[in-house]
Formats: C-alpha cells, sequence, structure tokens
C-alpha cells in the first residue's frame, strides 16, 4: 500500500479519470512516464497488485478482491483514487486462512 500511496501523491496526472475499470488505474508518474497499478486474477489462488509487470504483494497474500476508483478533481480540489483491497493467507486452510481489509483515498499532490 505505500508504494502505491507514494507513487500517487507524487503523480502528475490520473489518466483516464473516473476509470472504467476500476482493476486498472492509469497515471503519469512524477517523471512523466505512463505507469499503471492493476489487480491480476482477483480472487484466484495466484492473485496480485501490479505495478507495471512488477508484482507488489507476496506469494504468500492471495488478493480476494480489488479496486481503484479514481475520482477527478473539482474545483480547488485534487483528484482522488479511492483504493480497497483483500488479502488471504494463502498458505493457511480452515479457521487459520486470515483475511485483512484495507481502504484508503490518495489526493494527488500536483494537478
Amino acid at each position: 500500500m505505500s508504494v502505491m500511496t507514494r507513487q500517487l501523491r507524487n503523480a502528475n496526472l490520473l489518466t483516464l479519470c473516473p476509470n472504467v475499470d476500476t482493476t486498472l488505474l492509469n497515471y503519469t508518474d512524477k517523471d512523466g512516464n505512463p505507469s499503471t497499478f492493476s489487480c491480476i486474477n482477483t480472487g484466484s489462488s495466484n492473485s496480485y497488485i501490479a505495478s507495471g509487470s512488477a508484482r507488489l504483494t507476496n506469494d504468500n497474500v492471495n488478493i480476494v478482491t480489488c479496486s481503484f476508483a479514481c475520482q477527478p478533481g473539482v474545483s480547488a480540489n485534487p483528484p482522488v483514487v479511492l483504493i480497497n483491497l483483500q488479502g488471504q493467507d494463502a498458505l493457511g486452510s480452515g479457521a487459520e486462512k486470515s483475511s485483512v481489509t484495507v481502504s484508503t483515498q490518495i489526493f494527488l499532490r500536483s494537478y
């Protein structure tokens, strides 16, 4: 989550905002390079979050639910990205297969 927060907070632009596909977020990073965050194979045993082609989540975690919702800035308010994730222990079973849900909103500094 910290990598996504840092990258988005410093991003120059959110592309295609609002985004129709909430499993994919396109943005332009602080150096002007096109970048993406995406939910890969959500709900399966090989699910993860990616930045470009790099995997951000550990192999021991399956991503059960994942969404990136972009809201454009209005007037003096910056664009915001709402991130909702649920991860589950990929190695556990039964009652020991723990899960965690996290949500955050990230406001861009540059707009």
